[in-house]
């Protein structure tokens, strides 16, 4: 920054700004330029009217690193006081409760002295009596209510938990579908339940807390996962985004670009795409990184493969097929003139 600032300043700038808030704060999570669908991600999770929001993103889309940062945020301003952070296992919830550990912490310093770290410091954060990898209690300023902050796995004891009698007031669903647990219609079902109910049932009442928030980032796995129930739960306000930018998603790969050039250039997303309709892979590669399910590659031709000319091409083999059967109707004409010549050929005409 060219010109100093206050620290109340500076909380107040970070407020609005989510960008400055990272890149200030998180400067190792926010080590790269951002994409401009990042500025979107913020502005859903920033707007307390979607209280059940389901964003679909794609892999290696920042999408834990922003939630990361997103539950911090809420932290340092006090917004929530009660967090259930949820995880494909109890494991991957664990890493983010850390990763928000170690920025509140005090650290030893060269002197031997403990001191805070910046972010603890600038938003008055300090640890409480309970301060393991799965369960925190944190401290805001003067308040002495503290903030609680639980982590737990998606197929983990997720039912009925509330904190000193209140309910999370912030839910978070980091990535929970993988190829494991979305492997069959049982588990991905067993999934949709719990978050549908189980979890979407025990967020704070609006009435109680007005700032009360699902959220929830995956990658779809199925066509029936609880990524797509979740779309057609009028509930949920639902934004898919693709590695390719919306205006080019639906073109030739030739003309497609990259939704996040500064980390995955276009001539390299490009080139992957090809290497997997090469390799006969396009829909895991449809999948993973254009957040939608095709068919699988077992089909014996997919719609992907076709290609529209105005003029044939140069170069190739030009084919006309002509399809025999006639189209419905006419053979409904010829089945009904077929019976009446049987009719006729019986009564003796």
């Amino acid at each position: 920054m060219d010109a100093k600032v206050s620290v109340d300043d500076l909380v107040q700038l970070c407020a609005i700004d989510d960008q400055l808030l990272c890149t200030t704060f998180f400067p190792k999570s926010a080590r790269q330029p951002p994409a401009p669908f990042h500025t979107d991600i913020w502005r859903h999770l920033n707007d307390p009217a979607k209280r059940y929001l389901n964003l679909i993103c794609f892999r290696d889309s920042a999408k834990t690193t922003i939630l990361r940062m997103f539950t911090g945020k809420r932290v340092a301003y006090n917004i929530s006081k009660t967090i259930l952070y949820i995880g494909a296992s109890e494991a991957h919830a664990a890493r983010s409760i850390r990763w928000l550990r170690n920025r509140i912490e005090p650290k030893m310093g060269q002197d031997g002295k403990e001191r805070p770290e910046f972010f603890a410091q600038t938003f008055g954060l300090r640890p409480g009596a309970k301060w393991t990898d799965t369960e925190l209690e944190v401290f805001h300023g003067i308040d002495t209510t503290p903030i609680w902050i639980l982590g737990a796995g998606i197929t983990g004891n997720v039912r009925g938990i509330n904190f000193d009698d209140y309910r999370p007031d912030l839910i978070v669903l980091d990535d929970i579908l993988t190829d494991e647990n979305g492997a069959t219609l049982e588990q991905r079902e067993k999934i949709t339940d719990l978050v549908m109910g189980a979890l979407k049932g025990s967020l704070a009442p609006a009435t109680e807390s007005p700032n009360a928030k699902l959220v929830m980032l995956n990658t779809p796995q199925a066509v029936d996962d609880v990524v797509h129930v979740a779309e057609r739960d009028p509930e949920f306000h639902s934004v898919r985004y693709s590695c390719w930018t919306p205006e080019t998603l639906g073109l030739d790969v030739n003309q497609q670009v990259s939704s996040w050039e500064a980390r995955h250039p276009t001539d390299t997303r490009r080139t992957e795409k090809r290497a997997a309709i090469a390799l006969n892979r396009l829909s895991t590669f449809s999948k993973e990184k254009e957040v939608r399910i095709v068919s699988k590659e077992t089909a014996i031709f997919r719609e992907d493969w076709l290609r529209f000319y105005d003029e044939p091409p140069d170069q190739g083999v030009t084919v006309l097929a002509i399809d025999p059967a006639p189209p419905p109707v006419k053979r409904l004409e010829l089945r009904q003139i077929m019976r009446r010549s049987r009719r006729h050929r019986r009564s003796g005409y």
